[in-house]
């Protein structure tokens, strides 16, 4: 793995640009697009009738002030659903629809430039089988497969991806201890990914292997630039404007 020593990190915006718009929509990933962002991130979670579509929970209550379930609903019954996260963001988006992940990989197809981590949530993973969140996704973004990573917290559904794809993959461990580091050699993702509090403090922390890292949830410049000075690759983070203003200004 080449170091990181005095190289700049490679910002991934999380959920877009989350920290001013809502999450997961097509105005947080232009915002970031327009503030230099190369890497963004986007949660995928399946409908009743299989359809991927850009949201992190299961329910639309936290982003669209509805309760309805996207697991248990078609996605005839949710598409043109707000998604503005009016409570954080005081109505300023009613335009922002859920949108699908065919819809964003037009939308990607616009940006060549720019790489999409694809977060496979294990909601939909637990309900529909990993088999069926595979297939659907895969078939998403076979036109754009050079241009994503599909990661995913669960190591069964990133092992049968490698079986059967040679896309990119990315495993988000929820812990750095013994055990992830052994699913982590078998699987030998290209990515792993972790969120910076569950690091140890140690100079040498960063487990071995051809892989590159990645860590999340960073907002303070100084310590993207600490971690990428040990190894780290890629800091995710929703505050992605003040974020890309001191990486650019270093």
């Amino acid at each position: 793995m080449q170091s990181c020593q005095q190289i700049k990190p490679l910002l991934v915006a999380h959920r877009g640009f989350a920290e001013k718009y809502p999450e997961n929509t097509l105005a947080a990933f232009s915002a970031a697009i327009k503030c230099g962002g190369k890497h963004i991130e986007l949660d995928v979670q399946l409908t009743r009738d299989h359809v991927p579509c850009v949201i992190h929970d299961e329910t639309l209550n936290r982003t669209g002030d509805d309760e309805i379930s996207v697991l248990g609903s078609d996605w005839i019954e949710l598409k043109g659903r707000a998604v503005g996260e009016n409570a954080r963001l005081d109505g300023k988006f009613p335009s922002e629809r859920l949108t699908s992940l065919k819809d964003f990989v037009t939308f990607l197809r616009e940006h060549e430039d720019v790489h999409a981590f694809v977060e496979l949530k294990e909601e939909s993973i637990d309900y529909f089988g990993s088999s069926v969140v595979i297939e659907r996704v895969l078939n998403e973004l076979r036109l754009l497969q050079a241009q994503c990573t599909i990661i995913s917290f669960d190591i069964n559904v990133l092992s049968e991806l490698k079986k059967v794809s040679d896309i990119s993959l990315g495993f988000v461990v929820h812990a750095y201890d013994d055990k992830h580091h052994e699913l982590a050699r078998k699987l030998q993702p290209d990515i792993i990914i972790c969120n910076y509090i569950k690091m140890p403090d140690e100079e040498n922390a960063l487990w071995p292997g051809d892989w590159e890292w990645m860590l999340y949830e960073v907002v303070d410049p100084e310590l993207a630039f600490k971690w990428c000075s040990r190894g780290v690759k890629y800091i995710e983070t929703m505050d992605f404007s003040n974020m890309m203003k001191a990486v650019n200004a270093s």
